[in-house]
């Protein structure tokens, strides 16, 4: 599966918890139609569910990712998940 930088930058900021769509996009400054093409993709991939709110859009990560993500993170402190998520490789010093 490819995560583009965005989508990343998405599930980096997804970490912290579920946001509201207006507030993502402003969030990380994309323009609402790269966001909803960007969350489409996510969402395909099996990474976000999306659910609505009145007229609102509630955006969080599958709770698979999000624990799986966590417990990597609580073994190895310095590792960033944009780093994770884009296949970068970590080095431990």
């Amino acid at each position: 599966m490819y995560i583009t930088k965005t989508e990343g930058r998405v599930i980096d900021s997804l970490f912290e918890g579920e946001k509201r769509f207006d507030a993502l996009s402003k969030k990380l400054s994309i323009k609402k139609p790269n966001l909803s093409n960007c969350l489409k993709g996510l969402e395909e991939k099996g990474v976000i569910r999306t659910s609505r709110i009145g007229r609102g859009k509630m955006i969080a990560l599958e709770s698979w990712i999000a624990r799986d993500i966590d417990s990597l993170i609580s073994r190895i402190p310095q590792l960033k998940i944009s780093d994770l998520i884009l296949g970068r490789r970590a080095f431990l010093i």
